[in-house]
């Protein structure tokens, strides 16, 4: 079930120091604490790594505290920095067992979905019990389409050590890949309520994903102050910002909503972001400058387009409604489903076959999509042009819920 509101405020007060509201509605955080808990999961590893220079084990510490600080940062230049550490890490002790768990990490956050997939299964087979490999497990797959696949690892989490942190994030992830957003939001609650006060980037990630879930179902007031709540506990966090901005696009205030964005590609400067902030001064009727930022966007996503890491789902689209260059967008999203599979990466290719005059695949796609379950707008909306409509109650996943 959702959260009472008196559960809700609660959420919302356990969440960090206060912030102030402007007369248009857009949120003024206060600045961000000198030390996060990556940095200080960094600090911490780093000195370890000094004193024990030989150490794979710490390195591998190491690693994961950059993949932390990454997120918190959206800068992936930390990914970069601790596939080195990883590197490093196997010169000294190649089959060290934290050494390749950390690799996995890193592939998965590189997107380099086969690769995680193998090494984590060959992980899986040399320790069946550990929870985290499970995870990763459930990542590789549902990177890779592999649905059935995830939700069974997935469900091992829960069966090896109920209640876990790690098992019910992966659980709510799928169940709302699966469209079933309450049962997503029991899963993400709970974590929440596990989840220490002073862990601040993970609550406020906790809670992003709640205001994401709010807002799919309509509940802007409540999606709103979750993400509100999210800038609380970790100002300036991105992932928060992006949120709000989408919040406050739905409820008609599209200069708080710009505002935002403004914020968020100062705070985390990516084509990603940048591509998110074109499409909001698109929208705004700003058409001057939004034509202006999508022609640098799609000069910093070329640049990665060959990537693992990229911006390709956003580029196809981007060619396909904005530069009117379909067939370049046909060439970059068939690069991108021929590596993966998820729900997002099958609309995006939906979408471009059906932008290309290729109805029929398009329909064949767009079907595989929706299939799945997810009631993310763009995809239901791009179903609906397509000539697939949107899946009901009888979707086949609607009886899937992992954790359950």
């Amino acid at each position: 079930m959702k959260p009472s509101s008196a559960l809700l405020s609660v959420l919302i007060l356990a969440s960090g120091v206060a912030m102030a509201q402007s007369a248009s509605g857009t949120a003024v955080v206060a600045a961000a604490s000198a030390t996060t808990p990556a940095q200080q999961a960094m600090v911490r590893a780093q000195a370890a790594v000094v004193a024990n220079p030989k150490s794979a084990e710490e390195l591998a510490r190491l690693a994961l505290a950059q993949l932390r600080r990454a997120r918190e940062t959206g800068d992936d230049a930390f990914v970069v920095r601790a596939d080195e550490t990883v590197k490093q890490a196997r010169t000294l002790s190649p089959n060290d067992f934290g050494t390749q768990k950390a690799g996995v990490a890193v592939s998965l956050t590189r997107h380099q979905y086969e690769d995680a997939l193998t090494l984590a299964k060959v992980l899986n087979r040399h320790a069946p019990d550990d929870i985290s490999v499970y995870g990763y497990l459930v990542q590789a797959e549902s990177a890779l389409g592999n649905y059935d696949e995830a939700e069974k690892a997935a469900n091992w989490m829960f069966r090896l050590r109920p209640g876990n942190t790690q098992a019910m994030i992966c659980g709510a992830e799928l169940r709302e890949t699966f469209g079933l957003l309450s049962g997503a939001t029991d899963l993400f609650t709970t974590a929440l309520q596990a989840t220490p006060l002073a862990e601040t980037e993970e609550r406020a990630w906790l809670l992003t994903q709640l205001a994401r879930l709010d807002r799919l179902q309509g509940k802007l007031p409540e999606a709103s102050q979750l993400a509100e709540a999210g800038l609380r506990s970790f100002p300036d966090y991105h992932l928060a910002l992006a949120e709000l901005a989408q919040v406050r696009m739905q409820q008609g205030n599209a200069e708080a909503a710009v505002m935002l964005l403004r914020q968020l590609n100062r705070q985390a400067p990516n084509a990603g972001n940048l591509y998110s902030l074109a499409t909001m001064l698109a929208a705004a009727g700003q058409k001057v400058e939004s034509q202006k930022l999508f022609a640098e966007f799609e000069q910093e996503a070329v640049s990665v387009a060959h990537e693992p890491l990229n911006y390709n789902c956003q580029l196809a689209l981007y060619y396909a409604d904005v530069a009117g260059r379909p067939v370049d967008a046909l060439a970059v999203a068939e690069r991108e489903v021929a590596a993966r599979r998820d729900v997002v990466t099958l609309d995006a290719y939906a979408w471009v076959l059906f932008r290309n005059g290729r109805t029929e695949e398009a329909r064949k796609f767009a079907d595989l999509a929706q299939k799945i379950g997810s009631k993310d707008v763009a995809l239901l909306q791009h179903a609906e042009k397509i000539g697939q409509p949107p899946m009901g109650a009888a979707s086949r996943l609607t009886t899937r819920t992992p954790g359950n």
